[in-house]
């Protein structure tokens, strides 16, 4: 199942002529004047000359969907253009230029959840890190300050590195 079909869909056969051009005309025809998708009912054959094309093209659906799951996940929209408009400038379009961007904004999306997730452990360890001196004021002095807690809410993380050589975020806290 495709990630490009948006429309129930009903079978049959379809028998192309041997000649390459030919045939890739026939497909061109059919794929601008009406809703089609084709199966590919060879796929487990050796000989098949577009295999690498049919790979290109499921990785970038591959691609799409990881994008449109992001998208969708921080509650925004895609723009959707007309089929139509798109038929008749798909001179402008290459699948390499498509290739080249979907590749780019899966690499943007995906370094920038990695970095999301960084965050969210710099931050989880800093809260940790709180956490663990709150237990010692209260062993050590009988009381835990208000202010501590109070300071923790304004933690700023950045790069660099920590007290004691350890690689990560510089934790400081407001007035320390």
């Amino acid at each position: 199942m495709g990630y490009l079909r948006s429309q129930s869909m009903s079978r049959g056969t379809l028998v192309l002529p041997a000649e390459s051009d030919l045939a890739k005309s026939f497909v061109d025809d059919l794929g601008r004047h009406t809703n089609l998708q084709i199966l590919d009912m060879n796929e487990t054959s050796l000989l098949r000359p577009f295999r690498r094309s049919i790979q290109r093209v499921e990785e970038i659906e591959r691609q799409l969907r990881y994008l449109q799951d992001q998208v969708t996940r921080w509650r925004g929209q895609i723009q959707k253009g007309e089929v139509g408009e798109f038929l008749l400038n798909d001179e402008d379009y290459s699948v390499d230029k498509i290739e080249t961007s979907v590749k780019s904004l899966y690499r943007k999306f995906s370094e920038s959840d990695q970095m999301n997730e960084e965050m969210t452990r710099e931050i989880d360890l800093a809260a940790e890190e709180i956490a663990v001196l709150e237990l010692a004021m209260v062993v050590l002095s009988g009381t835990a300050g208000p202010g501590l807690r109070q300071r923790s809410m304004s933690l700023q993380v950045g790069g660099g590195m920590r007290e004691g050589g350890r690689e990560g975020g510089i934790v400081r806290g407001n007035g320390e």
